[in-house]
């Protein structure tokens, strides 16, 4: 009797667990020929579902949809179908055209790195999304745009929910507009061809940016009520000053190969570990800072100073102490002549006293 009640109540939760998950698990089908049971794929590795309200939430793709899909593929018309879908994984699939993310998306995760999306990009202005989720959890927080085509702007919008946004290697050759209200702690846009004046948002929650192989020009003008760790802005046209802030925030700054020219002036209550600056036009480096560096000049004057002024130093040495051996030689043989001059005067003496 037992195994019979236990037996009725497996199969009513196998229904209410599979039951909502079917029409999601066959639009799935339709993209990837990994799930081919319309009722299974929430037993995938690649798929989580979310049992309790009976939908996908979870979506790893890369490198697996169909081929004849791949060709007339619409991200917007995909994260429609996922009503409840929290993370996708749409990697190395050669992906092209619009990339647009609806303002309604449930999406916390999305990485669409590695294709050859070229088309316009759209990141939702979240502002509106509070309204349709009151515990304000659905939100996307992590987006990989890396390794595409992309052309022209990167516009974050302002009421961004963004935490991390990786576009790097692309072709954006527009603007980059940092809204000032985001939560985005984390971009990186090297690799890219932003031509325009370096400007850092004073008003940000960015920890860690990355402009590196650009062409950005300018000052290198870090705010001071800014929260970035580390800044990395290598291989860039930046030919203006270099401004460190005094705050306590700034661990790790890199702008090798550009053009800053001025003093370099490092703020006594600075946090900075590692600042890396060679290859530039600085009219003088602080070589006597704690700090891991690479200044050139400095290891410059370390080698100039191992390679003449310790062997001139030691040529002197060498000469100083011939010249005192040579002088106690000299002093030596005027005692022996002196003594032998009183020798002879004492024989003289006593022959003088002997014939008397």
């Amino acid at each position: 009797m037992n195994f019979y009640k236990l037996f009725l109540l497996s199969v009513n939760i196998s229904l209410v667990f599979c039951l909502e998950p079917i029409q999601e698990c066959k639009f799935l089908n339709a993209y990837s020929s990994y799930y081919l049971d319309d009722n299974g794929c929430c037993f995938s590795e690649n798929v989580k579902c979310d049992i309790s309200q009976g939908h996908i939430v979870s979506i790893d793709l890369r490198n697996s949809i169909k081929q004849d899909m791949r060709n007339k593929f619409s991200l917007e018309k995909f994260l429609n179908q996922f009503p409840s879908l929290k993370r996708i994984n749409i990697s190395e699939n050669e992906l092209t055209g619009d990339f647009i993310i609806p303002n309604n998306t449930t999406l916390v995760e999305l990485n669409a790195s590695n294709n050859s999306f070229n088309g316009k990009l759209v990141i939702p202005d979240n502002s509106e999304i509070d309204s349709f989720f009151n515990d304000g959890e659905c939100r996307l927080q992590i987006l990989n745009i890396s390794n595409n085509e992309f052309k022209g702007d990167l516009n974050i919008p302002d009421n961004s929910t963004l935490v991390m946004l990786d576009a790097s290697n692309n072709h954006f050759n527009g603007y980059l507009n940092i809204g000032e209200n985001t939560e985005l702690e984390e971009l990186n846009v090297s690799n890219n061809e932003f031509k325009e004046e370096f400007l850092i948002p004073p008003h940000t929650n960015l920890k860690t940016l990355d402009v590196s192989d650009n062409l950005f020009y300018g000052d290198l003008q870090i705010p001071k009520s800014s929260k970035l760790k580390i800044l990395f802005a290598n291989n860039n046209m930046l030919s203006g000053e270099l401004i460190i802030p005094e705050n306590q925030y700034l661990e790790k700054l890199h702008a090798i190969n550009n053009k800053l020219k001025g003093e370099i002036y490092i703020p006594k209550n600075t946090n900075l570990k590692e600042l890396y600056l060679r290859n530039n036009k600085f009219e003088s480096y602080p070589c006597d800072t704690v700090i891991e560096n690479d200044f050139q000049d400095c290891h410059i004057n370390l080698e100039n100073f191992m390679c003449t002024v310790i062997p001139i130093l030691a040529i002197i040495i060498i000469g100083f102490a011939m010249v005192m051996i040579k002088k106690f030689g000299n002093a030596n043989e005027n005692n022996k002549e002196t003594q032998n001059n009183d020798d002879q005067t004492d024989e003289l003496t006593v022959k003088v006293e002997d014939s008397n």
